[in-house]
């Protein structure tokens, strides 16, 4: 992959994130596709997330992942939010177009679409969440749209169980 005048940056955002694969498995995909981005980890505190999100947008950068702890906070931040992301109160994806940044968030979909490809009925299932942070939510928000019959989560601030 080479980079060049014309490459556009990607990156991930968190606290920490120096440990994330994202840019390998990213930088992967983006290689084999052909496509002349790059895929870089960037270390965002939490009381500088406003100044980061205007820095990329005065460097350009394309698009961003997010992961701890900005999935919720980002929220306010953000110029649009789907609707997926508004009802998770999450956001992991976010991207420049051209008069701002939109916010979604892929998390529910990448937990419900090998569960919905099991073709099974879920109404019985007690789901158990472990976590209670942005992808915890899109968990819940998954169980819910398979017809769990309970999800109880458990996470390090607090322990509570939600019938659906």
């Amino acid at each position: 992959m080479a980079i060049t005048g014309t490459t556009q940056l990607l990156a991930v955002i968190g606290d920490p994130v120096r440990h994330s694969f994202s840019p390998l498995m990213h930088n992967a995909a983006i290689a084999r596709m052909g496509l002349d981005y790059v895929y870089v980890a960037l270390p965002i505190k939490p009381a500088d997330l406003a100044v980061a999100l205007r820095g990329f947008g005065a460097i350009g950068l394309a698009g961003f992942n997010l992961t701890i702890p900005h999935k919720q906070a980002i929220l306010p931040l953000l110029d649009g939010v789907s609707e997926v992301a508004q009802a998770v109160g999450a956001v992991n994806t976010v991207r420049w177009t051209g008069s701002g940044w939109v916010g979604t968030n892929t998390d529910v979909a990448g937990f419900l679409s090998p569960l919905i490809a099991l073709g099974r009925d879920w109404s019985q299932t007690a789901a158990i969440v472990l976590g209670n942070g942005g992808a915890a939510r899109a968990v819940v928000a998954g169980c819910s749209q398979l017809g769990c019959g309970a999800v109880h989560v458990v996470g390090a601030q607090s322990a509570k169980t939600s019938g659906l």
